[in-house]
């Protein structure tokens, strides 16, 4: 568990537990999420060309935030059928790490599921 706070975000209302003094920066951090979530979509639409253009393929559902001062992104994305499909480290500065996990045997497109760290 972190020692660092860290905030659930799954309504607008969820930011109001953010401290006062805390907020742009968690903002800045959603919006950089936001950023990662919306190219890891494009990305995937690569793979899955049939997939409607009016459904993302990457379901966010939830921001969590930990306060801890760096501005990192890891994302981890499960298929449909909640088998590890990509996990990724996005750090402020330094390298970013990919790993791609099998692809699912279903012949189904697959939707991607973010979870929280």
């Amino acid at each position: 568990m972190s020692e660092h706070p860290s905030y659930h975000i799954t309504t607008l209302a969820d930011f109001l537990k953010v401290p006062e003094d805390r907020l742009a920066m968690c903002l800045v951090e959603f919006a950089d999420w936001l950023e990662v979530t919306r190219r890891t979509d494009d990305l995937l639409r690569t793979l899955v060309p049939d997939y409607p253009a009016d459904q993302p393929l990457v379901k966010a559902e939830c921001f969590e935030w930990i306060d801890d001062g760096e501005r990192n992104i890891t994302m981890h994305l499960r298929d449909t059928n909640g088998n590890p499909a990509i996990d990724a480290h996005l750090p402020e500065e330094g390298e970013v790490t990919v790993k791609l996990h099998a692809p699912p045997t279903d012949p189904q497109p697959a939707r991607f599921d973010t979870e929280p760290e």
